[in-house]
């Protein structure tokens, strides 16, 4: 595996029920490990529910979008 970044992934509001944050999560997991995720975790330092993953710099058929200015 080549290099990885950590990235901060989603943010979900706090109140939601537990069948729909399991939905979320299991699925937001599960695509993340597609990708080729070497890790997938819950930022315990964040106030919100955070997920956070370990990816690779370059994703398999992921372009390089935008400039900071909207660009390409």
């Amino acid at each position: 595996m080549g290099e990885l970044r950590t990235v901060h992934v989603l943010t979900l509001p706090p109140g939601l029920q537990v069948g729909v944050l399991d939905g979320v999560l299991s699925a937001v997991e599960v695509a993340l490990i597609n990708l080729g995720a070497a890790k997938v975790w819950i930022d315990p330092d964040r106030p919100a529910l955070s997920v956070m993953a370990d990816l690779p710099e370059h994703l398999p058929g992921a372009r390089r979008c935008c400039a900071k200015d909207g660009t390409e």
